[in-house]
């Protein structure tokens, strides 16, 4: 597993694995540097729940292009989507993660949102005027954008009324029976 990948995987896995309920309010994401995020909110488990969907998702797009490049006869829906899905499951993925850090640890949901916008404008940039590193293609810059619109609407949703405060009574409630605490 290259460096990049064991990254990735390694900030997932501590983004999912940390405990809620810890004396410890923050926890280190350790990618090719250190650093430590103070956690002020919880995301309800539903939305943990749909977020990992988008994650798992944006993975197997990205497996499936990754096989495309081993068989090209691999086609999903029609080659044109398949060509084009990596710049979409990127975005999305990049969008998601960067976006529920920031949210998590008290980042105002506007700057979220001028993030989502540097993405869609990176794409653009990056594939219409640096053709010296990269093959001009507007359809990769508009599937790239059509990748942080989801994450738009999840966020938008997680910042209405997802996020509970780390010390607030509501979140010792027990979603499976919500008379009960912990």
């Amino acid at each position: 597993m290259n460096g990049e990948a064991k990254s990735l995987v390694q900030g997932f896995l501590l983004l999912w694995a940390r405990n809620p309920l810890s004396e410890n309010k923050t926890f280190s994401l350790i990618f090719s540097w250190r650093c430590t995020l103070k956690t002020k909110y919880q995301m309800k488990n539903t939305y943990r729940i749909v977020q990992m969907l988008f994650l798992c998702f944006g993975f197997v797009l990205t497996l499936i292009r990754w096989l495309k490049v081993f068989n090209s006869d691999f086609v999903v829906i029609n080659p044109e989507i398949t060509s084009h899905i990596s710049n979409f499951s990127l975005s999305l993925l990049a969008y998601l993660v960067i976006g529920s850090l920031w949210l998590t640890s008290g980042v105002k949901f506007r700057f979220v949102v001028v993030f989502g916008a540097f993405l869609i404008v990176a794409n653009f940039i990056c594939e219409t005027l640096l053709s010296s590193i990269n093959t001009v293609d507007i359809v990769d810059a508009i599937y790239g954008t059509v990748g942080v619109i989801p994450g738009f609407i999840y966020f938008y949703c997680v910042n209405r009324n997802g996020l509970i405060p780390i010390d607030s009574d509501e979140r010792r409630v027990n979603y499976a029976n919500p008379t009960s605490t912990f």
